[in-house]
């Protein structure tokens, strides 16, 4: 085991050792990929992530996720730390694919603080530390990172629907928030077909979110018990579904050149209201 691999083991062993003592009596026990997946019907492995970002070029965007300056804050409040929680897990996982350390580790602070507020117990498969493992293949890399995703377990309360739909929520707007900084960021100094090629298949990528945030909403919108401000986030939300579905369609876009695409006004509005959205999250 390298040096690498020996720091992030340290780390996560600190987050993720003796944490059963603040989980309740009355629990269930479930991977967070599982509860991403019930909500979110187009919610795609670590590895099809990976293939497609791979197979269309699409670059590693450094700093993209949300950093630990307020994550203190964020733990005064259940619905925050929710959300939040969903957010550190979704930079996480992106750092993972991409094998960015130092992202890694930031997010696995945010994680440990939240999981202890929200008395979450969590417990991490040894695949995740081989991922890091630099004498495996990517292709085999990639495989372990399912599998340690799979099977990180949490523990939450029976009655704890508010807390899995907003870590989902969270998780949602992220990977979304990433996908759009993919496109926004991409570089500009690469072959126009090629670049172009990128971004056609990023916008496709974009204009079918519609589908996966109506059935979140449609898990969101069996709680009633939300607080006024977080109504105004939810109905933020159904615009953002509005916005998506007046996105142009695959044949549009092949009219248009790289930087009309980054451009064109339908995305802009989706990338502005996500912005919105985020803001309200990370605030």
């Amino acid at each position: 085991m390298n040096k690498v691999i020996t720091i992030i083991a340290v780390i996560l062993t600190f987050l993720f050792v003796g944490c059963a003592e603040t989980a309740t009596e009355n629990t269930k026990e479930v991977s967070i990929e599982n509860v991403i997946e019930k909500s979110t019907s187009e919610h795609r492995s670590p590895s099809e992530i990976a293939y497609g970002l791979r197979s269309i070029g699409a670059q590693h965007i450094p700093g993209i996720g949300n950093d630990t300056t307020n994550m203190k804050r964020y733990a005064e409040n259940k619905n925050r730390a929710s959300l939040n929680l969903g957010i550190y897990f979704a930079d996480f996982e992106y750092s993972l694919i991409y094998r960015s350390m130092d992202e890694a580790k930031a997010s696995v602070e945010g994680i440990k603080l939240l999981s202890n507020e929200l008395g979450v117990s969590t417990e991490l498969d040894s695949a995740l530390v081989k991922s890091f493992d630099d004498s495996i293949s990517e292709e085999e890399r990639i495989v372990m990172l399912d599998k340690g995703l799979q099977n990180y377990r949490v523990k939450l309360n029976d009655n704890s629907s508010n807390v899995e739909l907003l870590i989902v929520t969270g998780f949602y707007v992220e990977q979304f928030y990433q996908l759009l900084q993919i496109i926004n960021l991409y570089p500009k100094d690469v072959d126009e077909a090629k670049r172009v090629d990128v971004m056609q298949k990023l916008y496709s990528r974009v204009e079918v979110q519609d589908v996966s945030l109506g059935q979140l909403l449609m898990e969101i919108n069996k709680i009633n018990s939300w607080s006024p401000g977080y109504k105004t986030f939810l109905g933020d939300l159904e615009k953002l579904q509005i916005a998506i579905s007046k996105m142009k369609t695959d044949e549009e876009i092949k009219l248009l050149n790289s930087e009309e695409i980054v451009n064109e006004p339908s995305l802009v509005d989706v990338r502005l209201k996500l912005i919105k959205l985020r803001e309200f999250v990370i605030q």
